[in-house]
């Protein structure tokens, strides 16, 4: 486990500042949201989005074209019995019992 301040390369603590301008700014230029979650209202807010976005993610990724093909191979299996049957030299006989 690493504990301690973060250094530069010649060893002076780096300081640093939160700059929401630029954040809101940078949000707003790529279609996104800047949530500061501070309080509980805020964290409400950001949940809830959240929540809104898995669940219009999750319908983008559910909506499939279903394509039915299955009646093409079932064709061609039915074609191709009949002519097993048209073909065979013998005739098919129950057992009598």
């Amino acid at each position: 486990m690493v504990t301690g301040w973060k250094k530069d390369k010649q060893g002076n603590i780096v300081k640093t500042r939160l700059d929401e301008n630029t954040l809101v700014q940078i949000a707003s230029q790529t279609g996104g949201q800047y949530f500061r979650l501070t309080d509980m209202a805020v964290l409400d807010s950001f949940l809830n989005n959240l929540k809104d976005f898995e669940r219009t993610l999750l319908s983008k990724k559910v909506k499939l074209k279903k394509i039915k093909q299955f009646h093409y191979p079932l064709l061609i299996g039915v074609i191709l019995l009949f002519f097993e049957i048209s073909l065979t030299e013998r005739k098919l006989e129950w057992k009598k019992k």
